[in-house]
């Protein structure tokens, strides 16, 4: 079978979440789905009782040519992997190299400002410290007006008595 023919069995490859419209599976040698998931840095999250830790696989990839940005509960890892021998003739190569983007939600209970990045054996790990808990409050009810609601009401009818001498 001949890699025009293989190409076919690329549409089995891609995971469901994966969509690309109006893209012919059937005459791509090696179809633009399964380059990006030979790019796409595998992820694991892990839950410990002080901080979560996502690991993602980024094999190839120099430490200088990744980029992690945290922004509105969003983490967003970006990198390259790039082509290392540009002068060489190759036979074939089943190596992807180019660019990639994952994005994760930040759990809520993670500290987003305080994130640490660690780089080591090709595994990008990233460190984020969960909130301390707050502990459950009970309130008490109480009957009749509280000290604060007076307070309140006090100075809502002080500004409604200061705008009809202002209007006068």
């Amino acid at each position: 079978m001949n890699r025009n023919e293989l190409a076919v069995f690329d549409r089995f490859l891609v995971p469901p979440f994966f969509t690309l419209d109006n893209f012919d599976f059937d005459f791509a040698p090696r179809s633009y789905a399964r380059r990006q998931m030979d790019l796409t840095p595998r992820a694991e999250l892990e839950e410990q009782d002080t901080h979560y830790i996502l690991s993602l696989d980024v094999p190839g990839v120099n430490p200088k040519d990744l980029k992690v940005e945290q922004r509105d509960g969003v983490l967003t890892v970006s990198g390259e992997r790039k082509v290392e021998h540009k002068d060489k003739k190759r036979g074939f190569s089943e190596c992807s190299y180019g660019s990639f983007t994952r994005s994760f939600t930040i759990p809520q209970d993670a500290q987003s400002e305080q994130i640490d990045a660690s780089y080591e054996n090709g595994v990008l790990r990233l460190i984020m410290t969960k909130k301390a808990a707050t502990p459950q409050k009970m309130i008490e009810i109480k009957t009749g007006k509280t000290p604060l609601l007076e307070k309140l009401l006090h100075r809502s009818e002080a500004k409604t008595e200061t705008s009809k001498v202002e209007k006068t």
